[in-house]
């Protein structure tokens, strides 16, 4: 991507951190860069990305916050929350302020371990639309009760929220790519 730089740059693949990345790290000075997912064999198109033009449709906000978003909703290290997709995250990222704020936490690079773990636990509050006085395991309990009281069926563990010790993946994701693509040791 340092390409981008000097010269127009195509990048060839499928892992969404391609996408993801150039959202949030390229400046909208640089020549044009795009993504080119590879071919599906099923698929007589593939879409295009042009990186710059993404950047202007998410918005300042989502591009500065993006890597909170896809840590915690599913990347390379960490599997999507049951029942929340990326474009919730999104919507909250543009409009909910204490969201944003735990994203600020997440990407300052002198953030400590414990303030990052906080801000997740906090962010994933945020999209279970919890007060900040809630904690993971208080919403895990009541969503469990709430599941077992309606419920007709066995309740899924993956339908409640993770439990807390899942935040050293967010905090290991923050250290590999939150600093200029480098790869921090966790």
């Amino acid at each position: 991507m340092q390409s981008a730089r000097s010269i127009m740059t195509v990048l060839v693949g499928d892992d969404t951190d391609l996408l993801v990345l150039p959202c949030h790290h390229p400046e909208m000075n640089a020549n044009d860069l795009f993504l080119k997912p590879e071919a599906k064999q099923r698929s007589k198109t593939r879409k295009i990305w042009n990186i710059k033009k993404t950047k202007t449709s998410l918005g300042p906000n989502v591009c500065a916050n993006i890597l909170l978003v896809h840590a915690i909703l599913g990347c390379d290290t960490t599997s999507r929350i049951h029942g929340i997709g990326k474009g919730v995250a999104l919507i909250k990222i543009r409009t909910d302020a204490l969201f944003r704020e735990q994203a600020n936490v997440f990407n300052h690079p002198g953030a400590s371990k414990d303030g990052v773990i906080m801000a997740g636990e906090k962010a994933l509050l945020c999209l279970y639309n919890c007060g900040s006085d809630e904690s993971l395991n208080s919403l895990r309990y009541t969503k469990f009760c709430q599941k077992v009281a309606t419920g007709t069926t066995l309740v899924q563990p993956e339908s409640l929220p993770r439990p807390q010790p899942l935040h050293i993946t967010v905090s290991g994701y923050t250290s590999k790519y939150s600093n200029g693509f480098s790869k921090v040791g966790k």
